[in-house]
């Protein structure tokens, strides 16, 4: 396995390099968010679930926090969405 090429192409490479880009400013996103003391219940793609008690609505800290580019993306213009429900739901 190790030592072998493999064949590959330009597009491939590329939404690598895009998917694993977006995977970590997620998880840096998530780090802000729960350092900030909300409770993240669970994530998939490019979405976190936070539960937060009915008392105030975090909404708009939460995007704030998640459109803060990591440290080695400073400059990047990271854009975000939020809602607030009782159940979760795909907007």
């Amino acid at each position: 396995m190790f030592g072998v090429p493999i064949e590959t192409y330009g597009g491939k490479l590329t939404e690598n390099l895009i998917q694993a880009t977006a995977r970590d400013l997620l998880t840096n996103a998530m780090h802000q968010v729960d350092a900030a003391g909300h409770r993240i219940v669970m994530h998939m793609h490019d979405e976190i679930v936070v539960d937060e008690p009915v008392i105030g609505s975090p909404v708009k800290e939460i995007v704030a926090l998640m459109t803060q580019p990591a440290t080695w993306a400073d400059g990047l213009a990271l854009d975000a969405d939020g809602y607030e429900c009782d159940f979760y739901m795909k907007e």
